[in-house]
C-alpha cells in the first residue's frame, strides 16, 4: 500500500525525503515516523502547519499544529543529536526556562511513547536511564549500557514543552591488539634461520620486549644475543612499532609454541623446524591468533595452563 507523507504550511508544501530551501522532510519507516526540520526560523514562520499521511484508497490523516517562533525556547537541548557505541553511555543536557523550574522533567522515545521521569532510575529491556535536574535551568539524561535498538528519536520535556534529540548507537570498533605478529606460524629447516616480526601499539614503546617459549618458560630480551642449548636468538627493536626475532642454527627441538611480548601483552607464534635432507618433507600448518585464543589449536609442547603471561625464566 502506497503512503505519501508531507508537510504543509501557509507558505510551503513538501513531500517526504525532500529538501527545499531551509526545510527538509525525512521519512523513518523503521520508527513509524517522519521528521520535519526547519532551519533559520523567522517570525514569518509562526503559524499553523500540518503533518499529512495520505494512504492510497483510505482517508488522509492530518496532524495540525501551531508553530510559535520565539527569541528563547522554553525547552531546548545543548545538542540535537547524540551518538555512542553499543554497551557504552551517552548523556544529553536539556535546558528549560525559569517558569518551568517546578515542572516534571521527562525523557521520552517517540517510537513507543516510553518515558523516563526525573529522579528515577529505570532499567528497561534496553538501557538504564537516569535523569537528574540541577534545579537552576537544566536537567541531564544519562543512558548506560546502550544497545543498537536504542537508536532513534527522543525528546526532552518540561511540562507540556519538548525538544527533539536524535540518538545513534553504533557497533563498537574493533581495537587493534596491543601486541600482534605478521605471521602466527613460521617454519624453517634444521640448521637454518627464521625471523619473526612482532608489532606493538605506541603505549608499549618503552616496555621490555621479549621472545619466550611456553614449554620451558625461557625468554630472550631485546638488546641481547643469547645462545642456548638450542639456537642463537637475537631480538632488535626499531623503537617505533615493531621488534624482530632472529633465530639461527635451528634444531628440531626448537619446534613448539613461543610468544612475542611487550610488557604484559603477548601474542602466540608456532615454530616448526623441519629435518634437513632431500628425502624428508613435512607440511607446515598455520594457526591464527583467533583460533589459538578459542582453543582450537593445541600442541603437546605448549603446556600452557592459562593465557596470561607465565612465570618466566630470563636467560
Amino acid at each position: 500500500m502506497h503512503h505519501r507523507k508531507y508537510w504543509h504550511s501557509e507558505t510551503d508544501s513538501i513531500y517526504a525525503n525532500t529538501t527545499k530551501n531551509n526545510l527538509s522532510v525525512i521519512d523513518h519507516p523503521d520508527q513509524s515516523l517522519f521528521t520535519v526540520t526547519m532551519r533559520n526560523l523567522q517570525d514569518k514562520d509562526t503559524g499553523h502547519c500540518n503533518c499529512v499521511v495520505d494512504i492510497q484508497g483510505q482517508q488522509t490523516t492530518t496532524y495540525r499544529l501551531y508553530i510559535q517562533v520565539e527569541s528563547a525556547l522554553d525547552v531546548s537541548v545543548v545538542s540535537s543529536s547524540a551518538s555512542g557505541h553499543e554497551g557504552g553511555d551517552i548523556s544529553v543536557q536539556c535546558l528549560y526556562s525559569r517558569k518551568y523550574k517546578n515542572e516534571v522533567k521527562w525523557w521520552c522515545r517517540y517510537k513507543d511513547r516510553r518515558c523516563y521521569k526525573e529522579k528515577k532510575t529505570v532499567t528497561s529491556q534496553n538501557s538504564s536511564v537516569q535523569i537528574s535536574d540541577d534545579g537552576r535551568g537544566s536537567f541531564t539524561v544519562l543512558m548506560t549500557g546502550l544497545r543498537l535498538t536504542d537508536s532513534g528519536w527522543y525528546f526532552c520535556s518540561a511540562g507540556q514543552k519538548m525538544n527533539p534529540v536524535h540518538l545513534t548507537v553504533t557497533e563498537p570498533k574493533a581495537e587493534a591488539p596491543d601486541v600482534s605478529v605478521v605471521s602466527s606460524s613460521v617454519s624453517g629447516h634444521e640448521g637454518g634461520d627464521i625471523s619473526v616480526q612482532c608489532l606493538y601499539s605506541p603505549e608499549y614503546k618503552n616496555t621490555v620486549k621479549q621472545w619466550c617459549r611456553y614449554k620451558d618458560r625461557s625468554c630472550y630480551t631485546v638488546g641481547r644475543t643469547d645462545t642456548s642449548q638450542n639456537s642463537s636468538v637475537q631480538i632488535s627493536d626499531d623503537e617505533r612499532s615493531s621488534f624482530t626475532v632472529l633465530m639461527t642454527g635451528l634444531r628440531l627441538t626448537d619446534s613448539g609454541w613461543y610468544f612475542c611480548s611487550a610488557g604484559q601483552a603477548l601474542n602466540p607464534v608456532q615454530l616448526i623446524v623441519i629435518k634437513a635432507g632431500p628425502d624428508t618433507e613435512k607440511d607446515s600448518f598455520s594457526c591464527t591468533s583467533a583460533a589459538f585464543d578459542s582453543g582450537q589449536c593445541f600442541d603437546l609442547e605448549m603446556e600452557m595452563e592459562t593465557q596470561s603471561t607465565p612465570n618466566l625464566k630470563i636467560l
